[in-house]
């Protein structure tokens, strides 16, 4: 006699006839919702990998690391796409090849630049991918 499987998401048993081949869950539903929370969860590390980063950078003009949401990426050259959070989960690589083009700036100095102040005041031209 085997004993009742329990579905991962919803703690049912399982039906004996999906009883096969390592099946985890009592439903396709119950999969989805399951696949569903992993990305939540593996988005929300991501985003805050990012965010972690681009405070520990801060603005490589006057120093500001306070808000991770008051840092912006500013192209140098050869702007392909733009950075944020969700490109580093699905392009990694090409995120970090993008941002070899780039300096991160808070939004004032962002703007500054944009309206044409000098760039170079002290700037760190190194932006650290680790």
């Amino acid at each position: 006699m085997k004993l009742p499987l329990k579905c991962r998401w919803c703690e049912r048993d399982i039906p004996i006839d999906l009883r096969t081949n390592g099946v985890q869950y009592c439903s396709d539903s119950c999969r989805e919702f399951a696949r569903k929370e992993q990305l939540v969860s593996l988005v929300h590390a991501i985003s805050e990998a990012y965010r972690f980063h681009k405070l520990k950078v801060g603005c490589q003009r006057c120093g500001y690391d306070r808000c991770a949401a008051c840092l912006d990426y500013h192209h140098l050259f050869g702007k392909k796409f733009r950075i944020d959070a969700k490109g580093w989960y699905y392009q990694s690589d090409r995120v970090k090849e993008e941002m070899k083009k780039c300096v991160l700036l808070c939004k004032n100095c962002h703007y500054e630049v944009h309206n044409g102040f000098e760039l170079d005041m002290g700037l760190n031209n190194e932006t650290s991918t680790d």
